[in-house]
């Protein structure tokens, strides 16, 4: 089993970084993140995003991914795959949980086949998700701890404390 699973998890890297930076922003969205994030670092306004230096009303969505893709464009440098790290990171670790609770819940071939089938789903990896800057990725991270905490916590009824930071997440996001 985790030789095939480590093999499915190297299909899902591959699929999520393979040339991700040589791609442009095929996004409207993604360039206005990417916008809304280097204004965040120039201005260090990191409370209020900002559109060609002026608040952005358009966008009125909470701060948490202009953020992370902020502090991925300082930790690496302005680039296009820079921008996209947040949002591969999080579908890579949306087939690794997956992979494990459905493993557990579901046994190895049900866990092996899903993930494979979501490791190279077009929708999860192209569509808004796993190789751009939108947040749809880090969403589905968050939806599928949740659904995963609720399950767990039939076993121990405290695991439940984990849903308001994952649902603090997901009204930031």
């Amino acid at each position: 089993f985790w030789l095939l699973a480590s093999a499915v998890l190297a299909l899902a890297a591959f699929n999520l970084t393979y040339r991700v930076g040589n791609e442009s922003l095929t996004e409207w969205d993604e360039s206005l993140y990417a916008t809304s994030a280097f204004e965040m670092l120039e201005s260090g306004n990191w409370v209020v995003t900002t559109f060609n230096g002026e608040t952005d009303y358009y966008n009125s969505k909470p701060p948490l991914n202009v953020w992370l893709i902020a502090l991925s464009l300082k930790a690496f440098g302005p680039s296009l795959a820079a921008m996209r790290v947040p949002s591969i990171v999080a579908a890579w670790l949306t087939v690794v949980v997956l992979l494990w609770w459905s493993n557990r819940r579901f046994g190895p071939r049900v866990a092996l086949f899903s993930c494979m089938v979501l490791a190279t789903s077009f929708g999860f990896l192209h569509v808004h998700s796993g190789r751009t800057e939108n947040p749809d990725a880090l969403l589905a991270l968050l939806f599928l701890l949740i659904a995963v905490t609720l399950d767990l916590s039939s076993e121990r009824p405290w695991r439940r404390i984990w849903l308001g930071p994952l649902v603090a997440a997901v009204f930031r996001l």
